[in-house]
């Protein structure tokens, strides 16, 4: 009888520490998932601002040209 509350206790352990270390890697794949998506963000960005220059260097040079019809953009 006393060997299978031990028994019991020792698979009762090991149950939480396995819970223990699935929710530790859950949280080093979400820290991991949020500096690569915070990275990626940053990088889109950097390419909004790139594009919205290109834009305006566009509409600098091109505002005033006899094709544009509306002379606007």
């Amino acid at each position: 009888m006393l060997s299978l509350l031990l028994a019991r206790k020792e698979r009762r352990a090991a149950a939480n520490l396995n819970n223990t270390n699935a929710v530790e890697i859950m949280q080093k794949v979400y820290q991991q998932f949020v500096k690569d998506t915070s990275l990626e963000i940053n990088m889109l960005k950097e390419e909004i601002k790139r594009l919205r220059k290109v834009v305006e260097r566009y509409q600098s040079a091109c505002s005033g040209c006899p094709n544009n019809k509306n002379n606007m953009l």
